[in-house]
């Protein structure tokens, strides 16, 4: 197509030099024009000579092939430019769907990392974030028509979000190793035993207390509140042991924050538990009068009721669920600090940081 319109200007040029060189052989500067019609146009034949003539005419049939030429030049652009669509739409296509196969090896690599109870957390993270990224090229490569960007955006923002991850599980093996290398040959471990052989007699004690009270509560239905008072004050002396069992807590610094989390919560059930015995005390006292007001021997003052005693216990029920929820949690607490092995754990850390390193090789390749 190139030496074809370089031939077809190289044609242009010299009919047009042809033409200027007609002009000057004929000594005038005039351009052609139009012929004239009829009469007029067989004088001015008469008067041009027969080789004006014959330049004339030769122009003339020139000029027609140029415009014959020319049109069909446009003809082959567009089909050439047609062609060249076409040909750059199969292109992209084809490597689209080279992108998308060849990150389902990334994707593979993630699911190959090791998922210790160390490491489990920022395996997934990496993994959601390749599987992430894999969807994106294949909407790439399944919608992408031409001139439509937004797929490409889609892409760059997840690749963008997954070297987000990427960072983040960085920061997370860097954090967990100094935390993991500041534990080994510490006396944390000690520390979280001592404290788990007393808490497992002390939710003994407390889950007791709890199942007599909830007793208490369900009895209470058909009882008085001297009698409700009666059989209060068996839970009391209970709860105080308890108490005095939480402050006699062994304490470090691993174990603090957890001793004074038992300490505030045994506090708030105590009072609590003061305050119902307040209430039931007042309940079981001789009932009040009204107003002697308008009263008359026919219609004596009339007595304020007292409220049933089941009333006042029920204000321990929400207590009692948060501490139960507070001794769950503590004692899950004690099992995984207890199974963490610093040594064990740095040496899966290395293991995984092994395998992160090769899944970034071929991420960043990608």
């Amino acid at each position: 197509m190139k030496k074809r319109i370089v031939s077809f200007m190289s044609l242009l040029l010299g009919l047009l030099l042809l033409a200027s060189l007609a002009a000057c052989s004929n000594g005038t500067d005039s351009q052609p024009s139009p012929s004239p019609t009829g009469a007029a146009q067989d004088q001015e034949s008469l008067a041009l000579s027969a080789g004006a003539m014959r330049v004339v005419n030769e122009f003339t049939d020139q000029r027609q092939a140029i415009y014959e030429e020319w049109d069909q030049f446009h003809k082959d652009f567009d089909t050439w430019r047609t062609g060249l669509t076409s040909c750059e739409r199969s292109a992209v296509h084809a490597s689209l769907q080279g992108f998308a196969s060849d990150f389902t090896d990334v994707t593979a690599l993630a699911m190959e990392l090791p998922r210790t109870s160390s490491t489990r957390h920022m395996a997934d993270t990496l993994i959601e974030a390749a599987e992430e990224e894999e969807r994106a090229f294949r909407q790439l490569r399944d919608r992408w028509q031409p001139g439509n960007t937004t797929l490409f955006e889609l892409v760059e923002q997840q690749r963008s979000d997954s070297a987000r991850a990427q960072r983040s599980v960085q920061d997370g093996l860097a954090e967990l190793r100094e935390d993991l290398e500041s534990e080994n040959g510490s006396d944390q471990v000690p520390a979280l035993q001592e404290l788990s052989a007393a808490f497992d007699a002390l939710m003994q004690d407390w889950n007791k207390f709890h199942a007599g009270y909830a007793s208490l509560q369900q009895a209470a239905e058909g009882m008085t509140a001297a009698q409700v008072l009666d059989q209060l004050q068996p839970l009391l002396s209970q709860f105080s042991s308890v108490a005095d069992a939480i402050n006699g807590l062994p304490s470090s610094d691993a174990t603090d924050g957890m001793v004074a989390s038992l300490q505030e919560a045994a506090g708030a059930q105590g009072r609590t538990l003061l305050a119902i015995r307040d209430a039931l005390v007042e309940a079981a006292a001789p009932p009040s009068t009204g107003s002697l007001e308008g009263a008359t021997p026919e219609a004596p003052p009339t007595a304020v009721p007292a409220p049933p005693p089941s009333l006042a216990l029920e204000a321990m029920v929400p207590v009692i669920q948060r501490v139960e929820a507070l001794l769950e949690q503590i004692s899950g607490s004690f099992t995984m600090p207890m199974d963490r092995d610093p040594e064990i754990m740095l040496s899966d850390i290395d293991d995984f940081d092994g395998y992160f390193a090769d899944l970034l090789a071929e991420w960043n390749a990608f």
